[in-house]
């Protein structure tokens, strides 16, 4: 038992000072009432603040009076989610999941994926999409964004593939082929 305990301070001594380095404060922003789901969130080159979860993209501002609010920029149609978002200077670059229901699933099952574009550069945002297609349907956990604006996403449905079939690719590369009118 002596030895036990011993382990055990040496344990939670290697990592307090792991945990050391900075000192961390944590508050709240949005409470869970205001804000159901959050997946991702992104600064703009303006510095604005926004965050894309359950079927709204929605920025975050600070009042006058140091609280933060919730404003909602675009809302996907019914059934969609939007799970990923990234930006680049004042672009917003959101993916979205269309799911059905089925009584198997717990959250339902994908079946369209859609990429949106949406300049906020200005003070109301143009929004562009596109259908993600082929074996590309993706449940998007992480996305960034290159110079030339070729957007990486992060699949979190490539785990899915030994039994479906489907969502081969783990990340995926999307650029953008048509004339853009955001670069």
């Amino acid at each position: 038992m002596k030895r036990l305990v011993i382990i055990l301070i040496a344990v939670l001594i290697v990592f307090s000072g792991l945990a050391c380095d900075f000192n961390i404060s944590v508050s709240t922003v949005i409470d869970k009432s205001e804000l159901k789901s959050s997946e991702n969130s992104t600064f703009t080159q303006n510095k604005r603040f926004f965050v894309a979860g359950g079927n709204a993209i929605s920025e975050i501002i600070k009042d006058n009076s140091g609280n933060y609010i919730r404003s909602e920029l675009i809302q996907a149609g019914q059934g969609w989610s939007f799970t990923g978002l990234t930006s680049r200077n004042n672009v917003l670059y959101a993916a979205a999941t269309l799911y059905v229901e089925d009584p198997s699933a717990s959250w339902g099952v994908p079946v369209a994926a859609m990429l949106y574009k949406v300049n906020v550069a200005s003070s109301v945002p143009v929004v562009k999409s596109a259908i993600l297609e082929g074996h590309y349907l993706i449940l998007a956990n992480g996305m960034a964004v290159d110079n030339k604006n070729n957007i990486y996403i992060s699949n979190t449905m490539s785990a899915y593939a030994a039994q479906s079939g489907l969502f081969e690719a783990a990340i995926i590369k999307v650029s953008i082929t048509n004339e853009d009118p955001f670069t």
